[in-house]
């Protein structure tokens, strides 16, 4: 397991500050664990970020660091609701992940190790 810590809000909204339509994806394995990425900090985010950005969605998947599940789930998924950036809340292994599966400049840091 690798454990992960949240970004500070004014860093993350510094990052975001370019973006409309953002996606947010949590991880249900360390970073739930950690209370850093897993449901209930998703909707969390999810509200706390509506208030100055268009959720275009959000999902936790059960490991966003296995390339096979990222591919399946998000394939086109930028492209298909013109999404302008993906919140990763996850180690960096499932932001890397996410990133290569869609879009290496949609993709941002939420959590780390």
């Amino acid at each position: 397991m690798i454990i992960t810590v949240p970004k500070p809000a004014d860093e993350l909204l510094t990052m975001l500050q370019p973006f409309n339509r953002v996606f947010i994806v949590g991880c249900g394995e360390c970073a739930t664990v950690c209370q850093t990425g897993g449901e209930e900090q998703v909707k969390r985010m999810a509200n706390e970020l509506s208030k100055l950005k268009e959720v275009a969605g959000v999902t936790v998947i059960e490991t966003p660091c296995d390339e096979r599940l990222i591919r399946r789930y998000l394939k086109n998924l930028a492209e298909m609701n013109d999404i302008d950036a993906f919140l990763v809340m996850s180690c960096g292994i499932g932001v890397q992940t996410v990133s290569e599966a869609t879009d290496a400049n949609l993709s941002m840091k939420c959590g780390g190790n």
